[in-house]
């Protein structure tokens, strides 16, 4: 671990060797924020590869077997997944945003009662779907063909059918993956994943084997989102796990705060059903069956991308969520610099790629050469707006992280309808097919500047990010050593000296956070693996807030204080002691940490 030194909110202090150092060096020299935010964005963009995957080995087999009248119908059905992610999109992202706030401050059994609620509403939105593909799948395919031929219009019934029959795990799969991502469960959601690519693969070749036509491949795309269901379930039902799957009948005030904290992505999820249903009707006006075709190719191969975006973004919103919790600004600055590095560089690196491979990438999904030099141009004008994307979405995540909804949600309505509707119209109506490809880059480009109007003042320029405010100063540092934890305390008996703390307080929150300190290092880095200790100190309005945070061994001190014996008065006494002098101790593991919060009474 690198060497640690403490700072007050000027920016100044002294490590153990008396070494004056900024506030900026201290954050790029704590590197636990890089690193939650490192496994957060691999392992949401592993399982959103996963899926990209598994679309785009439907789309090739779909091309290779169906020819473009079945791209064609896979395209126009690919609305149906927008519309059920509408809901389990709002509904998963929403109790995301609620849980990181309550986890961060101990809150464990509240969180377990909006995650049950919310298990239970999204149970019951499935089940309507399931009902609407056994009843009337023929309606909602006329919807979304129109006047497409005839061909077209029966694969597009068929794949409808069998999608909305699997409503129930493909809605629900979308909610446990995140809870499951909140509780740092990376090696599930990894494992997961694999599940799900290897049966939609072996479903798909068992469908073509047999002759299943587009039913067929709408049947193991089903499948294997049922096995990938039951593998993350299986997680919720252990005694290890924070949450606990269960039904309770949702609360109306509680599913309101779900649903507003989520809300803004509704307008994506709104928006990714409307725009494909008009990019779509102007390229049947302005563009060809062929390039329609290749439209359906551009869409395939966008899941690969937009799986890193989609990855960005989920850890951005957990991440925001958690700092805003904790009144943390420090935090989200640290964030929105990670996020700027990893859009740039991934973003490129994925630029690159995909213009070079574009023809080859094409012949995997048509035989037909006209489709396949028509899909190559519409890649090479895809791929340079997938950094953009990246930008528009994370910063989007953000804003609904820190509460800011209706800046989140006006972002999405422009970024994810307005601009592409107009753009596409525009463009394909003066170009055509080249045009409706080019619109992607271009919408995703304004999109940039639209985020920026609405961050600039409190992002870019590092100004206060409109949170409660009740924080006043703070201290923070972090730990390496036993003799770094002594320094702690003595620096935050200074620290609570020069602004005014009570003697015994300062005494209190300086011993339990060396006591903190030094068992994580004792007990909780045993192992070879480099591990991580941040301690702060806030100062609030009516509290003094002691923080402590490792990615050690899992120790939940609240758990083992319960079984200590109160006929033992010395085993334990460094726990006895910090429950003895605080006010309220809370636990959680949340992002795969243990997180300690302490609160004293000023």
């Amino acid at each position: 671990m690198s060497s640690s030194f403490f700072h007050t909110k000027n920016g100044h202090g002294s490590g153990c060797g008396d070494t004056v150092m900024t506030e900026r060096v201290h954050m790029k020299q704590n590197p636990m924020h890089h690193n939650i935010f490192t496994r957060l964005v691999i392992a949401g963009t592993v399982r959103n590869l996963t899926l990209s995957l598994t679309g785009m080995i439907d789309s090739a087999v779909t091309g290779n077997y169906l020819g473009q009248a079945g791209l064609s119908a896979l395209k126009l059905a690919a609305p149906v997944f927008s519309c059920m992610s509408l809901f389990s999109a709002v509904l998963s992202v929403g109790v995301s945003v609620i849980l990181a706030k309550e986890l961060s401050h101990g809150r464990n059994d509240n969180a377990q009662r909006m995650f049950r609620m919310t298990f239970t509403l999204l149970g019951g939105i499935a089940l309507l779907f399931t009902l609407a593909g056994g009843l009337c799948p023929s309606l909602a395919a006329s919807f979304l063909a129109g006047d497409a031929d005839p061909a077209v219009m029966t694969m597009t019934e068929e794949y409808v059918r069998y999608i909305l029959l699997a409503a129930v795990p493909i809605m629900m799969y979308d909610l446990l993956c995140a809870a499951a991502l909140l509780e740092g469960e990376n090696r599930r959601l990894i494992l997961a994943s694999a599940v799900i690519f290897a049966a939609d693969v072996v479903g798909d070749l068992v469908a073509v084997r047999m002759d299943g036509g587009m039913g067929g491949i709408a049947a193991a795309s089903a499948f294997a989102y049922l096995l990938a269901f039951l593998t993350v379930f299986a997680h919720f039902l252990q005694k290890r796990s924070i949450l606990h799957a269960g039904t309770e009948m949702p609360r109306s005030g509680q599913m309101k705060e779900i649903i507003a904290a989520g809300m803004p992505l509704a307008g994506l999820y709104l928006c990714e059903l409307l725009r494909p249903l008009a990019i779509n009707q102007f390229m049947i006006r302005y563009g060809t069956l062929t390039g329609l075709a290749a439209l359906s190719v551009q869409d395939a191969v966008s899941y690969f991308p937009s799986a890193f975006v989609t990855g960005l973004a989920d850890a951005s919103l957990l991440m925001a969520a958690v700092f805003a919790g904790e009144e943390d600004r420090e935090g989200l600055k640290d964030l929105w610099d990670m996020i700027v590095r990893w859009a740039v560089i991934a973003g490129f690196a994925i630029m690159a790629i995909g213009i070079v491979f574009s023809a080859p990438v094409s012949g995997l999904f048509a035989s037909e050469q006209t489709v396949i030099q028509q899909a190559a141009l519409a890649l090479r004008l895809y791929f340079p707006g997938v950094l953009f994307a990246a930008l528009c979405q994370a910063s989007c995540a953000c804003m609904q992280g820190i509460d800011r909804k209706k800046e989140a949600g006006t972002v999405q309505i422009l970024i994810g309808l307005v601009l592409p509707v107009c753009c596409a119209f525009l463009l394909g109506r003066q170009y055509g097919d080249t045009g409706v490809y080019l619109s992607f880059t271009i919408w995703n480009i304004l999109g940039v500047f639209a985020a920026a109007a609405v961050l600039g003042l409190f992002i870019l320029f590092h100004k206060p990010l409109l949170l409660q405010k009740s924080v006043q100063d703070e201290f923070r540092c972090t730990v390496a050593s036993l003799e770094e934890s002594a320094a702690v305390s003595e620096r935050i008996l200074v620290f609570c000296r020069t602004h005014g703390i009570p003697g015994r307080t300062a005494v209190h929150a300086a011993l339990c956070a060396q006591e903190l300190a030094d068992n994580s290092l004792t007990h909780g880095f045993k192992d070879e693996q480099r591990h991580h200790l941040e301690v702060r100190l806030a100062l609030c309005i009516d509290d003094l807030i002691l923080r402590v945070r490792d990615d050690g061994r899992p120790f939940d001190l609240t758990e083992r204080y319960k079984m200590i014996h109160p006929e033992d008065p010395l085993k334990n006494i460094g726990l006895r002691m910090i429950f003895a002098s605080a006010d309220e101790v809370s636990y959680s593991a949340a992002l795969h940490l243990n997180n300690v919060c302490i609160r004293f009474r000023r």
